[in-house]
């Protein structure tokens, strides 16, 4: 590894992109069922869109589009540890961790480097 875990905060869409294939074959279902089913259904979320990769396959490592209203409901259910309405979406303990402190973005390699437009 080039870093120690929680080091540095290294940005790579690859990882999701990956993950949701993973998930997929191990739930034995196609992967927009499965997010239908247990992230966008217990909420009420039903304008959604996933781009798809060049293979068809929805592609995790980024641009979901959502409604403001329905993105509002994923800080909700931080906020209430996890839980929507009732309904365990994520463990209390991921709810925790994910809103921690951790490795600021600029802290990122080549997060103080100027852009291309040199903004």
């Amino acid at each position: 590894m080039a870093f120690e875990p929680g080091e540095r905060s290294v940005y790579c869409s690859a990882n999701p992109h990956l993950l949701g294939q993973v998930l997929s074959r191990a739930a034995g279902e196609p992967l927009t069922e499965l997010i239908a089913r247990l992230f966008a259904e217990p909420p009420g979320i039903h304008r959604y869109h996933l781009p798809l990769s060049p293979t068809g396959a929805p592609y995790l490592g980024g641009g979901i589009h959502w409604l403001p209203r329905d993105f509002l409901k994923l800080g909700q259910l931080y906020l209430d540890g996890g839980v929507w309405n009732g309904w365990r979406i994520l463990s209390a303990e991921f709810a925790r961790r994910a809103v921690e402190p951790g490795v600021l973005p600029e802290e990122a390699p080549g997060a103080r480097e100027p852009s291309a437009t040199g903004r």
